[in-house]
């Protein structure tokens, strides 16, 4: 069972998806979980010092599931979730 954090970050992925006319749903979906319990529970970092030397780095190489990363550390506080509307827009 889905709990309400994973909803509005799984809401937020259609979001990204649907403003910006693309986007890999499928993928992202199928690792909302996984990357927001290592981001919850295993990875240290801080957002308001993002070079912050003793950090965890965290690499995706599943890059289509690269929405599922950006809703997590909006999330978490790395920029504001207003900013995920951007995904895909041209400046």
């Amino acid at each position: 069972m889905l709990d309400e954090r994973s909803k509005t970050l799984r809401r937020l992925v259609i979001d990204m998806v649907e403003v910006g006319r693309r986007g890999h749903i499928g993928a992202a979906m199928s690792l909302i979980e996984i990357i927001r319990v290592l981001y919850d529970s295993f990875l240290q970092f801080r957002p308001e010092e993002p070079n912050w030397p003793e950090r965890d780095r965290f690499i995706l190489s599943k890059g289509h599931g690269c929405l599922a990363l950006y809703a997590v550390l909006a999330d978490k506080g790395f920029f504001d979730q207003s900013e995920l509307i951007r995904f895909c827009m041209p400046d």
